[in-house]
């Protein structure tokens, strides 16, 4: 008993001296390697950094996410890794010109004799030039041109303001709200801003196109059979429909999808529907005073295409766009949805019985 006792309090010291040893190599590490730092904000991070690396040197994950750590910066630190070549940021156009009267005047050789107008400006785009005492002029511009083929003065800076207020759901009025408290000039007006939303749409039916594609060709080629001798390959799917509002029975607008049973399951078609058009509600204003006049503007809307596709209750819209896109599927996707799997709602199968697909 008594040589079982003291072997155990000589591993607990053993153990408590590896302990020891392991730490003051940790704590000393971690201290060679901040020697170069100066602030002791850095110093602290690093050294928490190194410690947590050390305890954790066996998992690659971590391993990975230390090695990345400093290049992101917070806003009581300072970053010499992070590429700030490509970045845009804000800045007062007096500030530019404290900066341009910091140099030589290439002409004069002197300072501080610049000052600046702005020449030209598109929505944020800004040709700004700098006139010296001696006549010598230099200008700049604050945004590159737009690559696109059918794009005549256009830049890349309105184009992410563009997508910026689709992608946030706040439209040209919120993004000129969000620009006026930055003090910042509005965008391009309503009429190039709609031609910047025209580039960006068919932006975005592309990379749907290819994205549905690649759905498609994956589902059929993990499916179980073979394609017939037209290439259309059966397929089980998986159906649901979501509205725009909670109260589902009652909104305006609704989305029917399908996505495949493969691993892993994707959207392979969606149908958008609506049961109301806003350009067909302005109409409404001048029909009773101007008759032929709403006929005219009516008549070329519905040519364009008009927003309003369901003409039914906001309960149907899963089941009228569950039928369009099967109906679709052997033209669009060469595939043919015979088994679905759904949530239980009676609807879809009734109409895809009346519709036979």
């Amino acid at each position: 008993m008594g040589k079982k006792y003291i072997s155990k309090r000589l591993q607990n010291r053993n153990l408590g001296f590896q302990r020891f040893i392991s730490t003051n190599s940790i704590n000393n590490t971690a201290q060679t390697s901040i020697e170069h730092l100066t602030t002791t904000t850095e110093k602290k991070l690093r050294l928490s950094r190194a410690q947590l690396r050390a305890r954790s040197i066996s998992t690659t994950q971590s391993t990975t996410e230390d090695e990345y750590e400093p290049t992101f910066v917070d806003d009581e630190s300072e970053s010499h890794d992070i590429p700030y070549n490509s970045v845009n940021i804000i800045v007062n156009i007096g500030m530019i010109l404290n900066l341009v009267n910091k140099f030589r005047c290439a002409s004069c050789n002197r300072v501080g004799e610049m000052s600046e107008k702005v020449t030209q400006r598109r929505g944020l785009l800004y040709h700004i030039t700098f006139s010296c005492t001696c006549s010598f002029e230099t200008s700049f511009t604050n945004s590159t041109e737009l690559v696109h083929s059918s794009t005549s003065r256009m830049d890349e800076l309105n184009m992410m303001a563009c997508v910026a207020a689709n992608v946030a759901g706040i439209k040209r009025t919120g993004m000129t709200t969000i620009l006026g408290i930055l003090n910042i000039l509005p965008p391009v007006q309503i009429e190039n801003w709609n031609k910047y939303q025209k580039i960006y749409s068919n932006a975005l039916d592309v990379v749907k196109d290819e994205s549905l594609g690649r759905a498609a060709e994956e589902a059929a080629e993990q499916s179980s059979e073979a394609a017939d001798h037209e290439g259309v390959t059966n397929i089980k799917v998986s159906i649901d429909g979501t509205w725009l509002t909670r109260r589902g029975h009652s909104s305006l607008h609704g989305v029917a999808t399908v996505c495949s049973t493969a691993d892993p399951p994707k959207v392979l078609d969606f149908e958008c529907l609506s049961r109301h058009c806003t350009t067909c509600s302005g109409l409404l204003a001048i029909r009773e005073h101007n008759p032929e006049m709403y006929q005219r503007f009516s008549a070329e809307h519905i040519e364009s295409g008009c927003e309003e596709n369901h003409s039914g209750s906001s309960s149907g819209m899963e089941a009228a766009g569950v039928v369009k896109v099967f109906c679709r599927s052997e033209v669009k996707h060469l595939l043919r949805y015979t088994t679905y799997i759904g949530d239980g709602d009676a609807n879809n199968e009734l109409a895809l019985l009346d519709a036979q697909p």
